[in-house]
């Protein structure tokens, strides 16, 4: 699967909002996709311009059916689960899926009834949003969980999976962001697909990194 080789660029830039904040983005194409998921789709909406989605409407939580990702942390804490997705035209039959309840359980939390439409639902049919799925999963949601990260988890790279149930769900990425802390869209884009601008602000940083460790010695 893809790494995300800028996570400590990103942490450094989340940093300036919050000496606590961490967020580890990735891309939802960039796991092991159960053949459901396969292929992946494209969308010039969608970040890096794919997406993936389960071809098979309830398909259950079987291999098939289960996309399984490997997270590269570097800073250990308690994480939310961010997701950046699309509810199809079906609207409530197109806003449900699973995820792992920890990083060592096969997916078992369900979200279901995020659409708008539904009675507690916050997010709009037929565009991309992110949305915290440890503290919101749905009108008929089970409980959001969050996510552990320890010392040993920095070197393993936890799994985690999500599995499909409604094949109108589109999933554009993921993203784990520190608890207790408010991200906004453009920062979880940013840890997902750097901009070419958040690039040179950190050359620049580092530069100047550079330049006062030479002053010291």
């Amino acid at each position: 699967m893809k790494k995300n080789t800028t996570l400590t660029l990103i942490t450094l830039l989340t940093a300036a909002v919050s000496a606590n904040a961490a967020i580890v983005g990735f891309e939802a194409e960039s796991g092991t996709l159960g053949a459901n998921f396969d292929p992946v789709h494209t969308d010039i909406d969608a970040l890096g311009g794919e997406y993936i989605t389960t071809e098979v409407n309830q398909g259950g939580i079987v291999a098939a059916n289960i996309v399984t990702y490997s997270v590269n942390f570097a800073e250990t804490g308690t994480y939310d689960l961010y997701g950046k997705i699309y509810i199809g035209s079906g609207g409530s039959l197109d806003d449900s899926f699973f995820y792992g309840s920890d990083f060592a359980t096969t997916p078992s939390i369900q979200v279901n009834g995020i659409d708008s439409t539904q009675s507690g639902g916050v997010a709009s049919n037929e565009v991309y949003v992110w949305l915290n799925f440890s503290d919101f999963t749905g009108t008929f949601g089970d409980p959001g969980v969050t996510f552990t990260v320890a010392a040993g988890d920095l070197t393993t790279d936890p799994t985690f999976q999500i599995a499909g149930r409604e094949d109108g769900l589109r999933f554009d990425a993921f993203a784990f962001g520190t608890t207790g802390e408010t991200f906004s869209d453009a920062q979880l884009d940013a840890a997902v697909i750097p901009e070419p601008g958040t690039y040179a602000l950190l050359a620049g940083c580092f530069a100047l990194a550079s330049v006062m460790i030479r002053r010291r010695r």
